[in-house]
Formats: C-alpha cells, sequence, structure tokens
C-alpha cells in the first residue's frame, strides 16, 4: 500500500499537484482531490468482502472507535465525546456549553472554540470528536438544548460551521448531529417527529446544511428518532437523496449509539453503525446481500467514503497523538474563559444595580444550590471532568479584597430534593399521601422477541450496578421497566411527587415528561391513576425512584440576606435535571422559587443568577428582583466570568439565542410537545404542526410578547444605529450602516440583521435572521459596519411548488438589537428574474 501511495505521490508531486489546496472541495484535505481518490480505489481493490463488512461498523472492544486492518495500514479511529471537550480520555477543559458559545454570536469565536477542543483531542490522539450538535430548540424543555446553539437555523449554521472548521483545521474529524427532528429527549429511542417539506428545509436542515456546504464537516450522526415514517438511519431520503446527492457530501453518515434498526440501513444511506456490528455484521449482510436488499456496490459506496475521509486527513500517515501539545492547557482554559464571559446574558437591571462598585462593598452574601456546587455543564454524554473548576462562591470571593466579608448561607438541597424537608424542622408531620396498587412490568429486548415479566410491588424504587443488575433484567442487558399505580390522598392540599433516575411520568391521561419535582392539587379520597416509566435501566449504574410528599404552607426567609450590600441567588438547572435521555420541566423547583421572594423581600439588593440551557419559569419573582443574569453552563471557569461581569472588570455582551417565554403554555410549540401515541402506531409521534412558526417567528404570528425575545441583550452601556444603506456585492448586497456607543463605558453589542417577505403568495414569518456583527467599542465611538446579505439567503422553499424560489415581493431589510428591539428599516423590491436583490 505504502508503495503504491509513493508511486502516486511522486507523479502528482511531478505534476505540482501533491500539498495544493483543492478549492473546490468543502471538506479539508492533506492532498488533492486526485491523489485522495486514486489511493481510496487502490484500498478499496485491495480489501476482502469480510474485511470490507467489518468496516461498516465500529470495534465492539471499546465501543468509540472503527476497526482497523493492519495489513494494509488502516489504523483504528479512537472517537470521543462530545461537543463541550474530551469526555472519558482523563480530565480535559471543560467548555462552556453550546448554548453559551451562541449566545456570543461570535463567529470567530466559535472557530477558536472549535480548534481548541482540537488540540484537546490531538493532545489524546482522537481522530474523530463527536460533535457539534445543530438539533434546533423548539421548546425550552428539550433535555439537551444546552449542547445545541439556541432555535435559529441561521445562527446555529454560523456558529456551528465555524466550529467545524476550527476543529477540523487541527486533524480531527468533526461529527454534526443529529440528523435530524432530534428536538426533544423524551422517548427519543422510538419518537417519530412529523413535519412538512417545507418545515424541514427551512428550519431543521439548514443547520446540517451549512455544516456540510460550508463547515465541510467529514461526519454526520443520524439520530435515533424516525422522521415522516422512516427511522433516522434507514431514510433513503434524508441520507441519500438530499445528504449526499443534493448537498454533494463526501464524508460518512454514523449511527448514533445502538441507533441502527435494520441492515439494509446500508442501503440507505448510513455508513457506519456505532458502537459495535449489532444489526450490521457479516451474518447479516451475507443475508442482505441474498435477498437483494444490500448490493455489493453499496458495500462499496460505505467504504469508500471512510477511506476517503482517512486519507484525506492524513490518518494513514502520520501519528494522531500530538504530545507537544499539553493535557491540561493554559490556551485552551483562557478560551474557555472568554467564551463564558461573553456568553452571559443580563436580563434585567434596574436602577443600574449592576454592575456592583468595590469600594463600596462590605458584605455578599450568596444563597442557592448553585452558589457552591455550581454546575458546568448539562448531564450525558456532553460531560467533561476537567482539572478544576471555580464555583460562583469561589470566583466573587477571588476578585474580591480579603476585607469583604463573601458569604454562602446554605440551604439543604439533597437528591432528591423536597420541600417538605426543607421547610419542616420541629414540627408536627402532615399524613401523607399513599401510592397503592404498584404493579412493575419488566420488559427485556431479546434476539427475536421482547421478554416480559411482571410483580407487585411495594414501592416504586429500583437500583443497579454493573456488578449486581437490577431486579428483573439479565447482567449486561437493558429493560424498560413501567410501574402502574394509584395515588391516594388521605387529606386536601398540595402535594409533590419527587424522582430521581428522570422517569417518564404520567398522571391519569397527561403526560408530564421527565420532571424530577412536580406539585399537584389533590382532593381528600381522590383516587389518580400513575404510570412511571424507566428506559435503559441496567446501563452502567443508576437508580430510578419515585415517592410523594406533602407541601406545607409555611414559608422560610433567610436573614443573613439582611443589611448585605448585595444577595446573589445562584439557582436554576443542573445536570441532574437537565441532561440527555430526558426531559425537563419548565418551572423552577418551588423551594428555590421561594428563596428568590423572600431574599428579595429582605434585601433590594438581590440578583439572581440563573444557569440552565435555555428559559425557566420566572413570573412569579421577577417583578420582585432589580438584576437577573442567564450564565447557561459557564465551563470551568463559571465563577471568574461571573465575578468579572458582577464587578464591571467586563461589560456583559451575551445576547439570547433563543426565546425566553414568559409562559410555557405560549410557546408556539406548547400544543404540539412531547407528543403522543397515534392508532396504527406503537411509538409515540411528535408533530411539528406549527411549523416555520415557532418561536420568536411564532410570538410575531401569534402577535404576543414573550418574557425575554430572541436575541436580546442588556448591556452596561448604550449604542445608538443609523440608517441604513445597500450596495450590490459579488454574492448579493451589502448592508451598512453605522453603530455609536453613546454611554460612558466600553462595551459590545451585536448588530442583527433581519428581513421580511411580506409580498409571497405563501404564509412568511414576519422577519427571519440573516446576518449580524458582533462590534467592540469604546465609550463614545462609532464604527461603520457591513453585513452581507447573499441572495441565496432570500430564497425559501415554496409549499407547492416544493422547490427553492426567490422572493416575488418587497423584502423589508430591518436592524437592531434583538428581534423585537428594530432601530432602522430599508424596504427593497427584488431586481432580477429570479426574485434576487
Amino acid at each position: 500500500m505504502k508503495i503504491g501511495f509513493s508511486a502516486l505521490s511522486a507523479f502528482f508531486s511531478i505534476c505540482g499537484l501533491l500539498g495544493a489546496k483543492d478549492s473546490a472541495l468543502p471538506n479539508p484535505s492533506k492532498y488533492p482531490t486526485p491523489v485522495v481518490e486514486a489511493r481510496v480505489e487502490h484500498l478499496l481493490s485491495q480489501l476482502t468482502s469480510k474485511e470490507k463488512i467489518s468496516l461498516l461498523a465500529g470495534d465492539g472492544f471499546d465501543g468509540m472507535s472503527t476497526v482497523a486492518i493492519p495489513r494494509l495500514g488502516i489504523p483504528k479511529l479512537i472517537m470521543a465525546d462530545g461537543p463541550q471537550g474530551i469526555r472519558a480520555h482523563g480530565p480535559a477543559c471543560s467548555f462552556p456549553s453550546g448554548v453559551a458559545l451562541a449566545a456570543t454570536w461570535d463567529p470567530k469565536l466559535a472557530y477558536e472554540y472549535g480548534a481548541a477542543v482540537g488540540r484537546e483531542a490531538r493532545a489524546r490522539g482522537i481522530h474523530i470528536q463527536l460533535g457539534p450538535g445543530v438539533n434546533i430548540a423548539r421548546t425550552p424543555l428539550n433535555g439537551r438544548n444546552f449542547e445545541y446553539f439556541g432555535e435559529d437555523p441561521y445562527l446555529t449554521g454560523v456558529m456551528g460551521s465555524q466550529w467545524i472548521r476550527g476543529l477540523q483545521n487541527q486533524g480531527v474529524v468533526a461529527t454534526v448531529k443529529h440528523f435530524v427532528g432530534n428536538d426533544e429527549e423524551w422517548r427519543r429511542m422510538e419518537i417519530e417527529s412529523l413535519m412538512d417539506e417545507q418545515t424541514l428545509r427551512e428550519i431543521y436542515l439548514k443547520p446540517f446544511q451549512m455544516a456540510v456546504q460550508e463547515g465541510g464537516v467529514w461526519a454526520v450522526m443520524s439520530a435515533y428518532n424516525k422522521l415522516n415514517g422512516f427511522p433516522s438511519t434507514a431514510n433513503d431520503k434524508l441520507q441519500n437523496r438530499i445528504l449526499k446527492n443534493e448537498w454533494d457530501f463526501q464524508g460518512i453518515v454514523m449511527s448514533d449509539w445502538w441507533a441502527t434498526e435494520s441492515t439494509d440501513a446500508i442501503a440507505k444511506g448510513l455508513d457506519l453503525e456505532m458502537p459495535m456490528g449489532y444489526r450490521i455484521t457479516e451474518l447479516s449482510i451475507s443475508k442482505a446481500l441474498a435477498d437483494h436488499k444490500v448490493t455489493p456496490e453499496q458495500i462499496d459506496h460505505a467504504v469508500r467514503r471512510l477511506l476517503r475521509m482517512e486519507v484525506s486527513m492524513g490518518f494513514l500517515d502520520s501519528q494522531q497523538l500530538r504530545a507537544d501539545l499539553p493535557l491540561d492547557s493554559p490556551k485552551n482554559a483562557a478560551l474557555s474563559l472568554d467564551v463564558a464571559t461573553k456568553s452571559v446574558v443580563l436580563l434585567k437591571n434596574s436602577s443600574n444595580l449592576l454592575p456592583l462598585r468595590r469600594e463600596t462593598l462590605k458584605r455578599i452574601v450568596l444563597f442557592g444550590p448553585n452558589a457552591q456546587d455550581t454546575p458546568i455543564v448539562g448531564g450525558g454524554s456532553g460531560g467533561v471532568a476537567p482539572f478544576r473548576k471555580v464555583s460562583f462562591l469561589q470566583g466573587i470571593r477571588n476578585a474580591l479584597p480579603q476585607d469583604v466579608q463573601v458569604i454562602f448561607a446554605p440551604v439543604p438541597i439533597s437528591p432528591p430534593f423536597s420541600l417538605f424537608n426543607f421547610l419542616e424542622f420541629n414540627k408536627s408531620i402532615p399524613v401523607s399521601p399513599e401510592i397503592i396498587n404498584i404493579h412493575r412490568m419488566v420488559s427485556v429486548a431479546q434476539k427475536n422477541f421482547t421478554k416480559v415479566s411482571t410483580s407487585k410491588e411495594r414501592k416504586i424504587s429500583i437500583a443497579w450496578t454493573p456488578i449486581k443488575p437490577p431486579q428483573g433484567v439479565p447482567k449486561g442487558r437493558e429493560a424498560r421497566i413501567i410501574w402502574n399505580a394509584e395515588i391516594v390522598a388521605p387529606e386536601s392540599g398540595n402535594y409533590e411527587l419527587l424522582t430521581e433516575g428522570h422517569p417518564e411520568i404520567r398522571i391519569a391521561n397527561k403526560e408530564i415528561g421527565n420532571p424530577n419535582s412536580y406539585v399537584l392539587r389533590l382532593d381528600k379520597g381522590t383516587e389518580i391513576p400513575l404510570r412511571v416509566t424507566a428506559s435503559e435501566v441496567g446501563r452502567g449504574s443508576g437508580s430510578v425512584s419515585l415517592k410523594i410528599v406533602p407541601v406545607p404552607d409555611e414559608q422560610t426567609g433567610i436573614q443573613a440576606a439582611k443589611g448585605a450590600d448585595a444577595a446573589i441567588v445562584c439557582v436554576g438547572l443542573n445536570p441532574d435535571v437537565e441532561g440527555e435521555g430526558f426531559d425537563r420541566g419548565f418551572t423552577l423547583p418551588l423551594q428555590q422559587q421561594e428563596l428568590i421572594k423572600r431574599v428579595a423581600s429582605i434585601n433590594p439588593k438581590t440578583i439572581v443568577v440563573l444557569s440552565g440551557g435555555g428559559a425557566v419559569d420566572m413570573h412569579s419573582w421577577i417583578e420582585s428582583v432589580p438584576a437577573v443574569l442567564q450564565t447557561w453552563y459557564l465551563g470551568q471557569s463559571a465563577g471568574t466570568a461571573l465575578a468579572s461581569l458582577l464587578l464591571g472588570d467586563e461589560n456583559p455582551s451575551g445576547h439570547l439565542p433563543c426565546t425566553f417565554d414568559r409562559n410555557i403554555t405560549e410557546n408556539p410549540s406548547f400544543l404540539n410537545y412531547p407528543g403522543n401515541f397515534t392508532e396504527g402506531k406503537d411509538w409515540p409521534v411528535v408533530d411539528y404542526h406549527e411549523g416555520l412558526f415557532y418561536g420568536y417567528r411564532g410570538y410575531d404570528h401569534s402577535k404576543k410578547d414573550p418574557l425575554f425575545p430572541f436575541g436580546y441583550g442588556l448591556s452596561y452601556t448604550s449604542f445608538e444605529l443609523f440608517p441604513l444603506e445597500s450596495f450590490p456585492s459579488v454574492l448579493g448586497r451589502d448592508i451598512v450602516t453605522q453603530i455609536t456607543n453613546t454611554g460612558n463605558r466600553d462595551g459590545t453589542s451585536v448588530v442583527q440583521l433581519y428581513v421580511g417577505l411580506s409580498g409571497e403568495n405563501t404564509p412568511r414569518p414576519q422577519r427571519e435572521l440573516k446576518g449580524f456583527v458582533r462590534v467592540a467599542l469604546k465609550a463614545g465611538e462609532s464604527k461603520k459596519i457591513t453585513i452581507p446579505l447573499p441572495s441565496d439567503s432570500l430564497r425559501y422553499w415554496h409549499p407547492v411548488k416544493n422547490c427553492w424560489v426567490g422572493p416575488e415581493g418587497p423584502a423589508t431589510l430591518e436592524v437592531g438589537f434583538s428581534e423585537r428591539d428594530i432601530r432602522q428599516k430599508l424596504m427593497m423590491m427584488p431586481t432580477n428574474s429570479d426574485g434576487t436583490l
């Protein structure tokens, strides 16, 4: 093999082609296309049929690599999760979450973020990084929203493409995921997403298209869910017709772990089953060949793509491990802090409470579960174990002189959280409700059937470890367990369901998702059906339980807040309640809500610091506090970043990449979430019935106001925009305006360009994001900025013509500092026959 490649190299070197940049190929490559393709075909011709089949699935030995063919010099490719850094390869830099990066609205920073993750990977010998995720935040309840880039396909596509470019520039393959319609975690292994072609093309496919055509991504991960009747891993339309043919994707399509449903997925566009050969084995492929469900050409097609990626990236010619790169990199840590600082969104700042003035501070008190145990990332495969991390409490202490008291007032929160345990000390205990008639059903999938066993239980609870499997589940297997029971209330009142392990809960006929805490009102003697469902029972270590306790009416206050120069309440979400495999609730636990209100009633200088991947219900307390910051998950330097913003060392510059709902019932997708079981199908179905009109598009369509709009973010200074001008460019138009910092502090803002097409013969959103620029300005400084508007960005998918079309009517161009804070407008008419400007 090496001799053959040397000959090819000599030939192309003489022709002046070796090492030349192939501008026609969007994917990065160390060699020109002719060299790559010739070498791939040579390798393909040397592989035996058995070796080809082995390359169609991952190496089951570790479940995180491809199979090697040593005799041909084809290496094992090592993979690693995930979008926020390197997981499961020892300590590593824990970067801010994807939604935090999106809140910076800084494509250059996204590139540097990807490059930093690439350096982390190369320092550990990793070939393929399983990120970024570019699914859309259709609902704030999706447990993995924190990994993604928000609700807008354009913002997601820009940030994701730059992330990919940065990573792959370091010699590491990026894997864009999860293709496509995997926009909630509820029943993710089986749910079917239904959407029309226009919604699919314009919203949910668009970030993937940009990742392929602008990011040059080498790998695409298909999703667990079905889409419009077909499994994602065996969706010929998605994987072959759109991805590989329309978009000319040159890389590999791999399955999500254990997502492959059939052997003929290879014929329908899947190239690599992960984590091992489960559906794609030598035996199953041989049978599929005999039954004409898979052809030898389709097998070659899949193997050819894997080889093309390996050859192009240089994996056959050099070691992936770079010993010159440190495992604990100061450069990467500094980048992580920079992203964290630029991502925080100042939501409210009444009477300019912030920034705090160091010279006046004597005592600061912090409250809440996230002050001392600050969550740095959500739960699941995106988690990273850092070398070190800085909590909010420690960050503020580090930033202030020792003579300033920084006090943590602990609140007894321990999982599972119970408002009853928090409030009731030395008091009579109310009569607890009961969960009765508990019947448990255990379902374990076997090779050709599902084994089901039932039993009567005294409580809803199960736990397991790799050594001690769960009761009723064979060692090394996974099960779904369903408990059916009834809740009986001995007295009328409010009661709280407390769970661990994120089971699905159904009360009567209502699906309430995976909340860890759920309060309901019950009347005396009421008997309500309860169903609790736990999936993936037996995987690793874990536990699932549910109980119900009364919620007393008494409240408590925190006297430590009295007289403090600032009371900082750190609440929100964490990996236990927001993560992979489960969706979350919209309301904060009652304890956290009451904590905010009680502290605010004692101290008028109360600052609420929210952690989490998106909006939570703030209606009960937002009016009682002067300042609120959304901090997402800030990674290992969370406390340092927060302190610099609270104390004015840095000026907040984050802008929301997703709409913050006032109430979850007002969210445009509310009536179609999480999904339902329909007649004739054994799996749940979620209908994207709102179509294009989700998120900010949906709020505009309904003429309602969200709590905080898409693109929103306050600063310690103020900005002004001047009238728009438009000039022709090679790709379309350049939109020019001037921005001035009208305040007395240096600051950064994001100028956002929206386009509305009101004259079309099909319903269109009022406005859609089509461009943005992040601009840093000194106090009093002005800058002229240019936002490119390519003609293609005005095209939309026509639901009747079933193709991309240009606008027939006028285009309204608007710029502002959020989707609702529009400062300047310009109307333009199409001037070309194709509808372009």
